[in-house]
């Protein structure tokens, strides 16, 4: 289960190695989003610009992707 250090989030994170399609000032800061359950299971996948085989792979392995928190921008993410 994700959880972050930082913030103690363990609902929303990002992928900081997805970049997103239009990246702005005030906008999306990954091109990949999850949302995990209670469980740490991932229940949601949103893309803004990655591939189809790239949320694939997220979906079979989070772990390897979702490594920032969406809600404070830490990347002490634990598993």
């Amino acid at each position: 289960m994700p959880h972050c250090e930082d913030c103690g989030n363990s609902l929303y994170f990002i992928a900081s190695s997805v970049s997103p399609v239009a990246p702005s000032a005030a906008g999306a800061a990954s091109g990949l989003t999850g949302r995990f359950d209670a469980r740490g299971k991932l229940v949601e996948l949103d893309s803004l610009g990655a591939t189809a085989e790239t949320r694939r792979k997220a979906a079979a392995n989070p772990v390897l992707y979702f490594d920032t928190c969406m809600e404070c921008g830490s990347n002490r993410v634990v598993w």
